[in-house]
């Protein structure tokens, strides 16, 4: 390892700062980032699986949270609402594209490429908690900032659980959130809309 490597692995994380994503920041006037969202999933992932005493590997859970989109360095993000159907549907190819890139540019950071793949297959119980949660967390930071997003693209609680609903369910654990969530957020909607 030199000097060079860590400041062009630095420059990559940099990167990743930069891609923005739709949900904005409670309260602020700015989007997150996905190093910010990656940061918030693996905190919310690791707190789910402590405080509910679930008993899987908490080091798993960070480091798939830490990684799950860092892919979007290369391919960029596709917000899950879009109605650009050919960005949704070449978005799988040129995640991989990317993830295949990071391969070539980090040859070294095994574990790393290793969780990346673990994320995508979703055979894991860390992996499935990590992958449930980052469809719901979303939501749950639209809630916190009054169903701001939204309302501006006008999403409806329907258009946005036929996408979610499948995806979380993967997680039992996070099912079982996203169904006490859903009353909350069908009041907090109908508020917001008046």
């Amino acid at each position: 390892m030199t000097i060079e490597r860590l400041l062009s692995f630095l420059q990559l994380t940099l990167r990743f700062r930069d891609i923005y994503r739709t949900i904005k920041i409670p309260g602020k006037v700015s989007t997150e980032n996905d190093a910010e969202h990656s940061y918030q999933l693996a905190m919310f992932a690791w707190y789910i699986n402590e405080a509910d005493a679930l008993g899987l590997d908490s080091n798993k859970i960070v480091r798939l949270a830490l990684v799950h989109d860092f892919a979007e360095v290369y391919a960029g993000d596709v917000d899950t609402h879009t109605d650009d159907l050919e960005a949704l549907r070449i978005k799988p190819a040129r995640e991989e594209a990317a993830r295949e890139q990071l391969k070539r540019e980090l040859p070294e950071f095994v574990a790393f490429h290793e969780a990346m793949i673990e994320y995508e297959k979703r055979e894991s119980e860390e992996a499935k908690l990590v992958y449930a949660a980052d469809k719901m967390i979303a939501e749950l930071n639209v809630y916190l900032d009054n169903e701001r997003i939204n309302i501006e693209k006008g999403l409806t609680i329907e258009r946005i659980r036929k996408n979610k609903d499948p995806k979380i369910a993967i997680s039992p654990v996070m099912e079982k959130y996203w169904l006490e969530f859903i009353p909350l957020w069908e009041k907090n909607y109908r508020t917001e809309r008046k």
